[in-house]
């Protein structure tokens, strides 16, 4: 906690490569989800997820979705995010990679919430107090 959220390497949906640099972003809380497509815990997350972002702003509050599919379930990841209609940007950290190496991720989801800082607020926030927690700060 408190410490800033590293950089990390991903690709977007069109297979471009990116840098995620949380200490740029806007919002004053990120949601940095980790998940993958065959999750079933992950994809039960969605709906609740979808209506907290839904009540606010993107300059309070916003969801950086990152799949951590291996390679070969590239085109299931896509499906699950058209389904899901997923109104937030999402990457894909190939064969989870980053998430396992730089950050020790492997249990999902896992989620860090940051402030507009990139710094670590909580971690492993279920959406339920995700909500408490945005009410208390942004309202």
């Amino acid at each position: 906690m408190g410490r800033h959220f590293p950089q990390i390497n991903l690709i977007d949906s069109d297979s471009n490569q990116i840098i995620l640099d949380t200490s740029i972003l806007k919002a004053k809380f990120i949601l940095v989800d980790f998940w993958f497509s065959h999750c079933t815990p992950c994809l039960r997350q969605f709906p609740e997820l979808k209506n907290i972002v839904s009540e606010y702003k993107p300059t309070e509050f916003e969801i950086i979705g990152v799949s951590t599919d291996d390679k070969e379930d590239e085109d299931n990841w896509k499906l699950v995010m058209r389904k899901q209609k997923l109104n937030w940007k999402n990457y894909l950290d190939v064969n989870g990679i980053e998430a396992a190496n730089r950050l020790n991720i492997f249990r999902y989801p896992t989620n860090f919430l940051l402030n507009n800082k990139g710094e670590i607020v909580q971690k492993a926030i279920p959406p339920f107090e995700l909500q408490k927690f945005l009410t208390q700060n942004l309202r």
